[in-house]
């Protein structure tokens, strides 16, 4: 609940009359920062009647504000909070999260920027899911079910923090019809399909390297574009994962305890890596710079490190040619994974390879081999 931080005031509105005589008052509560101006605003109310009743409504006011019965600015718009909401999850968030957040924040707001908090029900949302599904939305183009869900939830999340600083007595997102999910089959590539791409792929070139990881160590392409040569140890054949580059440009830790782990170097990785750092010496004789221990593996001609989503435009750009046109870069990651789990990998060892945070996503990857496998067998001896 609110805590009031001072004792309220009543100002007199009515100023051609003396205060005794007054019937006209503003009743002023101060209380914590307005997320819509970033301002420290009380919470005010018109009253009309003598100087005693006001004081008196005052008190009344002040406990309704400490019981979170009072709504701060009940006039409060959409995109204005929204603008807000977005800007303090910047510091919050991970990038690729606020990013997504941001996106999904478009489309509501083509429907609802000039809308108040307070007039947006449940049956209003229903509506704009409708319509986002049928095409009017911020890019023009028809949103799919998952994506639209996607918003809903990221709405629900925003109009819980507008009932939480008291501009809404309710989230509307609890009685609105949203889409529901539809869960998609994840993809994967078999061993000798993995074995004909490697055989295409120079770990010479950097984003080809970023490919080559993911398939070779199940790494993720923020982890892989993290790594510099001092996480690399070539003697004790071990790769320290510790930080993740995010396409914003900014080296993190990872999200999870879990996710911060050291793995082996498969022994066909060795070779790919000794000639990527000999590429690099090329590099540095050629501009005068030195390749040390901070020197990223995943770098530019002039040793500096490559934003993550460059290694997701090459893909993007080549899977076509390379033979997996619908595969994606971090299915690539889950297709090493699934093998893992094929060959029966002990589910907790391969959590800790993995980095899963949480036990129930390796699992997953057994249950879906598991089911592919029966599958399999039952379809040679379907007759």
């Amino acid at each position: 609940m609110p805590k009031v931080t001072g004792k309220g005031s009543v100002i007199q509105r009515d100023t051609s009359v003396s205060r005794n005589k007054c019937k006209v008052w503003e009743l002023r509560v101060p209380v914590g920062r307005d997320l819509g101006s970033g301002e420290y605003k009380p919470i005010s109310k018109r009253f009309h009647g003598t100087l005693s009743e006001a004081n008196k409504a005052l008190r009344e006011l002040i406990t309704q504000v400490e019981q979170g019965c009072v709504l701060r600015r009940s006039d409060m718009r959409f995109g204005e909070y929204a603008d807000a909401w977005i800007e303090e999850c910047k510091t919050t968030l991970a990038y690729n999260t606020w990013t997504h957040y941001q996106g999904r924040m478009k489309h509501i707001k083509h429907h609802l920027s000039d809308a108040r908090l307070s007039e947006i029900t449940p049956e209003v949302l229903t509506g704009v899911y409708k319509k986002l599904l049928e095409g009017d939305s911020a890019s023009g183009n028809s949103l799919n079910e998952n994506y639209v869900a996607d918003i809903a939830t990221t709405l629900h999340k925003l109009f819980w923090c507008a009932v939480k600083d008291r501009h809404i007595p309710s989230n509307p997102c609890d009685y609105a019809e949203r889409p529901k999910i539809v869960r998609k089959e994840r993809r994967t590539i078999r061993a000798a399909k993995i074995k004909t791409l490697l055989s295409k792929l120079d770990p010479i070139e950097p984003c080809q390297l970023v490919v080559i990881m993911a398939v070779k160590t199940g790494m993720r392409r923020g982890e892989v574009h993290g790594l510099s040569w001092g996480d690399v140890d070539l003697d004790e054949l071990s790769i320290n994962i510790r930080r993740n580059y995010t396409d914003a440009g900014e080296l993190k830790e990872p999200k999870t305890e879990k996710g911060e782990r050291i793995i082996p170097i498969p022994t066909s990785l060795i070779d790919d890596l000794m000639v990527r750092r000999v590429k690099q010496m090329e590099y540095a004789t050629a501009h005068d710079l030195k390749v040390t221990e901070d020197t990223p593996l995943i770098s530019n001609q002039f040793l500096e490190r490559i934003l993550p989503h460059a290694s997701t435009r090459w893909w993007d750009r080549n899977r076509e040619s390379l033979g997996f046109p619908s595969i994606t870069l971090h299915e690539l990651r889950h297709s090493y994974l699934s093998e893992m789990a094929r060959r029966k990998v002990d589910p907790h060892v391969l959590q800790k390879l993995a980095g899963h945070a949480k036990f129930s996503t390796t699992a997953d990857i057994y249950i879906h081999v598991d089911m592919e496998d029966k599958e399999e067998a039952v379809s040679k001896m379907d007759w």
